[in-house]
This record gives C-alpha cells, structure tokens and sequence, in this order.
C-alpha cells in the first residue's frame, strides 16, 4: 500500500500497549523511532467498526485466526510435488499487470477437490 492509502485505511490507536518507548538503550539520539509510525498504534477502519459496536473482529487473534506451523517434512517442497499433495487444486488464469512486475488473477477461479 502506498502511504496515502495506508493513512485512509487507519485510524490512530491511543492505547499505547504496542508503541516504542525510548530508554537508555536508543541511539542515536534523539530516537529516530518515536517520530516514526512506530512510535504510534494504528487499527484499520473494519476492526475499529466491530470494537465500537462492542463485538469481536473476525480477524482477531482470540478466534484462532493464526496459522499453524508448517511441518518440517512439507516445508522443502518444490511447486509441483505441493500440488501432488494439496486437498484442492485451484484452476485460474494469472495475467502480469502493467506495471510493476506483479501478477493478478484474471477471470473466475475454480477450486477442484484432489
């Protein structure tokens, strides 16, 4: 995201539970840290919505949103033997965009059970 689209799509958050605090410890002084967005709590506008209606996001870490770790026995496996073992196989077509050497999907994508 591009700053501009970033600061439209949060709000500050005043809790102050996850901003730097500068010690004894920061160099160099003054602390290029406290000025910068990780001195301050941001929370995205779809999560602010949920918490002002006093209701859980979904995307909140107490719904076991986290992903499991990844065995060690599937984490050296190359594209195609991922897909030999994958429950579904995803059939879409990936076009290059203009600019910036990114790929999107083009068209519908059809999920087939393996």
């Amino acid at each position: 995201l591009s700053q501009s689209k970033y600061d439209k799509s949060v709000h500050h958050c005043l809790t102050g539970r996850y901003v730097h605090t500068c010690n004894e410890d920061c160099s160099p002084r003054p602390c290029p840290i406290a000025n910068s967005c990780r001195g301050k709590e941001y929370i995205c506008k779809c999560c602010q919505g949920y918490l002002k209606d006093k209701k859980i996001p979904y995307q909140a870490q107490i719904n076991r949103m986290e992903l499991p770790e990844i065995p060690s026995e599937l984490k050296d496996l190359n594209t195609l033997e991922s897909q030999l073992i994958a429950r579904r196989i995803a059939f879409m077509k990936v076009a290059a965009l203009p600019k910036g050497g990114q790929k999107g999907v083009n068209g519908p994508v059809v999920c087939v059970p393996a």
